[in-house]
């Protein structure tokens, strides 16, 4: 329906057809999971604004990894998030990779519009930590082959030998025969969830407070413990 000249009307332009669900393996392991991302707050447009605003409490528009780690803290300290969600490596690179997701700005902030991007990527780059990890036998930081197969095998996806060839080729773009934890993560999290950067509040899109953001080096807050400083620190190295 659509109102023209304040009358409802149909509008004729708009068809609708059946289709079936889609088979495909990712498009179910993210069903699979949505119901928990949805009670941690990742779905929903509400839910993300509530948790913007209690990360961004100057109200600057950009948040730091510091901030980003007290809220981590805050939340998985008070059981309102699962502990498994504050893995400092995980949590390090999920923060990088968003940095530069919606601007292509590799600063040292998160902005507004990148904020859904990082909620994702800390889910699914903690979620499959403790995969990566299970599967790294020898604890070389990348994975081959036959690595991925069992990954995959662990989160529930049963891939062919000609499947898993190709998606493992897909994530190694350099074709070196290993695929690093971060570029595991990322390929995952952008099979399972492609529908990155929602427009959830109107001064996403249009860039007016961000315009104006103050930027200054980034600094370790205050109130982020000392060891977490130079876990943060030994990650960034690597």
């Amino acid at each position: 329906m659509a109102n023209d000249k304040n009358e409802w009307s149909p509008d004729t332009s708009v068809t609708c057809c059946t289709v079936p669900g889609s088979d495909d393996m990712f498009v179910q392991l993210r069903l699979s999971l949505e119901d928990e991302m949805t009670k941690l707050g990742f779905v929903k447009t509400e839910s993300l604004k509530q948790l913007w605003r209690r990360l961004d409490f100057n109200g600057n528009n950009v948040v730091s990894l510091a901030e980003f780690d007290k809220l981590v803290v805050e939340m998985t300290g008070s059981g309102a998030w699962p502990n498994w969600l504050n893995n400092k490596p995980a949590l390090m690179r999920a923060f990088e990779k968003a940095k530069a997701s919606a601007d292509g700005n590799r600063d040292d902030f998160v902005e507004k519009c990148e904020f859904h991007d990082l909620l994702l990527n800390m889910f699914w780059f903690n979620k499959l930590y403790n995969v990566y990890e299970d599967i790294d036998t020898d604890h070389d930081r990348r994975m081959n082959l036959d690595e991925f197969k069992r990954g995959m095998g662990k989160l529930g996806l049963k891939l062919s030998d000609d499947e898993a060839q190709k998606v493992f080729g897909d994530i190694d773009t350099d074709h070196g025969g290993m695929v690093l934890f971060v570029e595991f993560c990322a390929y995952m999290r952008n099979r399972v969830n492609p529908d990155d950067n929602p427009a959830f509040d109107s001064d996403i899109v249009s860039g007016e407070k961000l315009g104006a953001t103050l930027r200054k080096a980034w600094q370790y807050s205050d109130s982020l413990p000392l060891c977490a400083k130079e876990e943060f620190e030994a990650v960034r190295r690597c």
